[in-house]
């Protein structure tokens, strides 16, 4: 595919693929923000009508703890602990005291007053409530426990028969001992509206505020258009498998959506548990709040993504043919340089800031080729420690040079000579002085070869301490004794070790010539090799030529 055709490609999903990213991103994030929206106005209303509940609860709790230690209800409970009645005198006290509630009067319908059985003694209503309402004796324990209890029972009085009755019971002590007990019976139509924050929560008809007690079943609704419908046993199972995954205490409040299994719509809520009674505040909306908004949106979104795109496509390829002119001013120039077999910086400015950069880059990019290049030659064709060549360099020069040889025309004896030098006893100076100390010794007898065969030949350090020199200047053969003698006598030099200590170094040298030793590189210095190794046995520190 020709680079027009895959920058046109290119642009296509350059102009339509960000305008997606942003559309969806913009979607996404307006759906999270409808969504945050309704779920913190949510919140805020549960919370605060929650909040209301418990100051409302906390009152009547707090009323009926100041009751229970007034004088004249000890007095009188005492009294009919002991005489099994009270007398008018001292019930005219109670009386008042239980209508001077003025302040709290909407949220409980009536007061009594129960003696340590549980029986009632004293009501604020009329007299057809008396001993119809008893306190249960788990009621009891509980107010003792905890020093109040906030809870339903279901009622056979006259009033309340076969009905849920929601109260507060509060026991009443004397020297730590209870007489009785404080009840305050609560009007949950009174208590629920009381939590209502605006007018607006009686009249909207997606979103309503709905109570459950501490059973997890229907207490009443802030909206009276939906309170029979709430009652329902099937709309209350709404929430039953998601009150069944909630542990309360540790999560007090939360969201989470359900379907109403009457309309089938989906929906939204958020509840908070209302401490002194365990009872929840849930706030519900309809999910389709946050949906139908976010449609809206896309739809919009959608159409403005295509005439974007498309006079993004139309600018885009107009400006393709320009820029596709200036990158072939670039590889046609590169393509130059490439048939003339060397590489050139680019020296073509195209006047576009993308493709002069590219230049640049290049251009610095083989400049530092170029210097590693040249850095990896010299390491590969020198050794770093006796700037002698590598054996990697010095085994082709020397096969070159013995296939320079032809016979018949070159000199038929010693074309070249090959010495194979070797250090004496270097393995215990290294053993003795140090590492450091050997590496001196190599770089001392890497200086002494590198001097001798400067401009007669080829020098190579061939291992560790092995050294092989190839000579080919045919006035140093012809006169081989004396550079011999000249090179054996400088190698015997001695080398200082530390004040006060000198070294004399000793070498093993085995030497061979081509053509008559052998007529291959391998069998030359094979041959060296062991005419060296014949003077180690002999006893070392000598030159040694092999002999077939």
């Amino acid at each position: 595919m020709k680079i027009r055709k895959q920058l046109a490609f290119l642009l296509i999903i350059a102009a339509i693929l960000p305008l997606v990213i942003i559309s969806g991103t913009f979607i996404a994030l307006g759906y999270m923000y409808l969504r945050d929206s309704v779920f913190e106005q949510l919140a805020s209303n549960a919370e605060r009508k929650a909040t209301i509940a418990e100051r409302n609860i906390n009152t009547i709790k707090e009323t009926a703890l100041v009751f229970s230690r007034v004088f004249a209800v000890r007095k009188a409970l005492n009294e009919y602990d002991k005489t099994s009645t009270i007398t008018q005198e001292s019930m005219n006290p109670i009386q008042i005291l239980f209508e001077s509630t003025t302040d709290i009067k909407p949220s409980y319908v009536f007061i009594t007053l129960n003696d340590k059985e549980g029986n009632l003694l004293f009501s604020s209503s009329n007299e057809e409530t008396k001993n119809d309402l008893p306190i249960s004796a788990d009621l009891m324990k509980k107010s003792r426990e905890h020093g109040f209890c906030f809870s339903e029972i279901i009622s056979n009085s006259s009033l309340y028969n076969g009905k849920t009755v929601h109260i507060c019971v509060v026991p009443v002590k004397d020297n730590d001992t209870v007489i009785g007990y404080i009840t305050f019976f609560l009007s949950m139509k009174e208590f629920i509206k009381a939590i209502a924050l605006t007018d607006e929560d009686y009249k909207e008809p997606n979103k309503f505020t709905v109570i459950y007690d501490n059973n997890n079943s229907f207490v009443n609704t802030v909206n009276p258009q939906r309170r029979h419908n709430l009652s329902q046993v099937g709309v209350m199972n709404d929430f039953a498998e998601e009150w069944a995954k909630v542990n309360f205490p540790t999560h007090p409040k939360g969201v989470f959506t359900f379907m109403n299994l009457r309309t089938k719509t989906k929906r939204i809520a958020y509840y908070s548990v209302i401490p002194s009674t365990g009872w929840k505040v849930v706030e519900t909306e309809n999910y389709n709040t946050i949906v139908f908004p976010i449609y809206r949106i896309a739809v919009i979104l959608f159409g403005f993504m295509v005439i974007v795109a498309g006079l993004f496509l139309y600018v885009a390829t107009r400006s393709a043919g320009y820029f596709v002119r200036k990158m072939h001013k670039v590889i046609s120039q590169i393509e130059d340089s490439k048939s003339k077999g060397l590489m050139s910086p680019i020296s073509v400015v195209t006047r576009t800031d993308e493709i002069d950069l590219m230049i640049n880059a290049f251009n610095t990019l083989l400049d530092a080729l170029q210097e590693k290049n040249t850095q990896l030659l010299k390491r590969a064709k020198y050794d770093p420690m006796t700037k002698l060549y590598s054996r990697t360099f010095f085994e082709p020069a020397v096969r070159e040079l013995i296939n320079k040889f032809e016979a018949g025309k070159s000199p038929s004896k010693s074309y070249l000579v090959f010495l194979f030098i070797d250090i004496d006893d270097f393995k215990n100076f290294n053993s003795q002085y140090g590492h450091a100390f050997g590496d001196r010794i190599i770089r001392f007898i890497g200086e002494i070869l590198l001097d001798a065969i400067y401009g007669h030949g080829y020098g190579c350090r061939f291992g560790g301490d092995e050294f092989v020199l190839c000579i080919s200047d045919q006035n140093v053969i012809t006169n081989l004794d004396t550079f011999i003698g000249n090179l054996t006598k400088r190698l015997s030099s001695e080398l200082i070790v530390r004040e006060g200590e000198t070294l004399q170094i000793k070498c093993s040298i085995g030497l061979t010539r081509f053509p008559e030793n052998g007529t291959s590189y391998e069998i030359l210095i094979e041959k060296a090799d062991q005419a060296m190794y014949s003077i180690k046995i002999s006893g070392k520190n000598g030159v040694k030529e092999f002999d077939n």
